[in-house]
């Protein structure tokens, strides 16, 4: 059996090549999380209404998403309060991501460990929070 194989029938799965996907999907983008998944987190950089829509999903490093954000392009990202091998900390990457702002590039913080903190951290600033929708 297949290493890539889950179910032993084949209707069970749908194996698709990055060439096939939707065209909204620019691209799929590698990144880093926690060492146990090491090679198996992904962001994407997303074309709606075209418009680059960077989403890092789960991450510790911008750098791999940076050749994607340009002008007029919109970033969702992570951001924790504190201090994490896991995640981005917005101490340490709030100048960063304030340049990104400059440069006319959307930011939004999402899966915010403590809102309420990191709303009181950006306030005032062009940083925004990922609405909510429900």
């Amino acid at each position: 059996m297949s290493k890539y194989t889950i179910y032993k029938k084949k209707e069970a799965y749908t194996l698709i090549t990055a060439d096939s996907l939707p065209r909204w999907i620019s691209a799929v983008i590698p990144t880093t999380h926690v060492p146990e998944l090491e090679g198996r987190c992904f962001g994407y950089c997303l074309n709606i209404e075209d418009k680059d829509v960077v989403y890092t999903g789960d991450t510790n490093t911008l750098k791999p998403f940076e050749p994607y954000l340009k002008e007029g392009s919109v970033l969702y990202t992570e951001v924790a309060s504190s201090k994490s091998d896991v995640h981005i900390c917005l101490e340490e990457w709030y100048d960063y991501l304030t340049e990104l702002t400059d440069r006319g590039i959307e930011v939004y913080l999402m899966h915010v460990n403590d809102e309420d903190e990191i709303r009181q951290n950006i306030e005032g600033s062009s940083l925004k929070l990922a609405q909510i929708f429900q």
